[in-house]
């Protein structure tokens, strides 16, 4: 049988997409007869891994048909979630789980209802989202940064990777177990698989990267070594800048007189992009 996947312009599925429906029809089958999967969470772990790099990739006007779809799915899961927080006992294991990943969020999947505000201000309240985030709610609202702006978005999007790739890529769980380090060949295979998009060649800048950003949390003492690390991230996925509109901007910098280089041009632009967005969300 061959392994090469069919041209889809061709018509029809591909060979890939065909052997995921037929896979997804069959677990999906079996969940509905009542019957136990032996582990439901892988089940879940590779839709989830799917829909991931269906959403890193997504290109408009290509895939503006998934769009409702998304949207039906993200309603689905987000009421699921909202049910147990509406209703479950403060001390309900489920709560407490949901609690636990919130209070290290910096936003969170709700419902809201126009013009009900008491409900959405529950919600929040009841999960204690941000409380233990270092860029979460802050004491003094005017000091407050917002998302409204799209810098400290991209910012804040930025870090958010870096932690996970860094959890990812550097960590395993064997048997079970507890998270513990890999060996150096583990994490050059996990990067492989989780940033396939990055170029053998910047493998060893990558790992060196993450194990720079493990080593030192997002923090005020901590700002000038991230505002290098997200700078530097974006030089290894994106050099030509291409993946973030917000960095418009920099892409069309000229840099200064001695600056000669587009890598170095943009390094140095990055890096005065970033700085204000980090320290805000810092605050």
């Amino acid at each position: 049988m061959s392994t090469t996947p069919q041209n889809s312009d061709q018509g029809g599925l591909d060979e890939w997409t065909a052997a995921l429906s037929v896979a997804a029809m069959h677990v999906s089958n079996t969940i509905l007869q009542g019957k136990k999967l032996r582990t439901r969470d892988m089940a879940l772990r590779s839709a989830s891994g799917v829909i991931s790099n269906l959403l890193r990739t997504m290109e408009y006007p290509r895939d503006l048909g998934l769009l409702p779809q998304l949207a039906w799915l993200a309603q689905q899961l987000t009421e699921v979630l909202d049910y147990i927080v509406l209703n479950a006992e403060q001390d309900d294991e489920r709560l407490q789980t949901l609690r636990t990943l919130a209070a290290s969020a910096v936003t969170w999947p709700i419902l809201v209802r126009p013009g009900d505000e008491k409900l959405t201000a529950l919600k929040i309240e009841k999960l204690k989202v941000g409380s233990r985030s270092p860029f979460g709610p802050s004491g003094d609202a005017g000091r407050r940064s917002s998302l409204v702006t799209p810098r400290n978005r991209l910012a804040l999007r930025l870090v958010g990777r870096i932690q996970n790739r860094a959890e990812c890529i550097l960590f395993v769980r064997r048997n079970g177990g507890p998270a513990q380090r890999c060996t150096a060949l583990e994490a050059r295979e996990h990067l492989r698989i989780i940033e396939p998009g990055i170029a053998e060649k910047e493998h060893t800048r990558f790992l060196k990267l993450l194990r720079e950003a493990r080593g030192h949390p997002f923090s005020g003492d901590n700002l000038k070594i991230w505002n290098r690390l997200v700078t530097e991230f974006v030089l290894i996925i994106d050099p030509e800048l291409r993946l973030f509109p917000e960095l418009k901007q920099v892409k069309s910098a000229k840099g200064g007189k001695y600056i000669k280089t587009k890598e170095a041009i943009y390094r140095t632009e990055l890096e005065k992009f970033f700085h204000p967005a980090l320290k805000n969300l810092l605050k």
